[in-house]
């Protein structure tokens, strides 16, 4: 059994906010061929996460929030702002489903904040 409970979130923040990127990621999946990528992902304001999206290898990517606030927003062929929503539990939306081949990113708007990370497999760098 894989717990998710407080002092995880807290060790996976204090390593996201020593690092350069400002974020860190604890993998549930224990090889890279799974079918089903699952993580955390601890995320500081400081963060960049590039604007991207899985067109090669069409991938599913589902942000649930754990803890803080984040926003997640999608944009269109042009670079233009298509969706967004801001995930905090405070406001009643705790999740998304990005579809395959959208351009999406996150953007951290509190320190310590934590989401659920769950895409489609395998993992290839090449391909993310």
């Amino acid at each position: 059994m894989k717990k998710i409970n407080h002092q995880l979130l807290e060790n996976l923040s204090e390593k996201a906010a020593k690092s350069e990127r400002k974020r860190q990621i604890q993998n549930f999946h224990t090889i890279a061929s799974d079918p089903l990528q699952r993580m955390l992902n601890a995320l500081e304001k400081e963060t960049y996460c590039r604007p991207h999206r899985h067109s090669i290898v069409k991938k599913r990517e589902v942000f649930i929030v754990l803890k803080a606030k984040v926003a997640v927003i999608e944009f269109d062929n042009n670079g233009n702002i298509s969706d967004s929503i801001l995930l905090d539990k405070e406001s009643g939306n705790y999740a998304v489903e990005i579809t395959p081949e959208s351009w999406h990113t996150i953007i951290a708007l509190e320190n310590n904040s934590d989401v659920y990370e769950l895409k489609d497999g395998p993992y290839n760098q090449t391909y993310r």
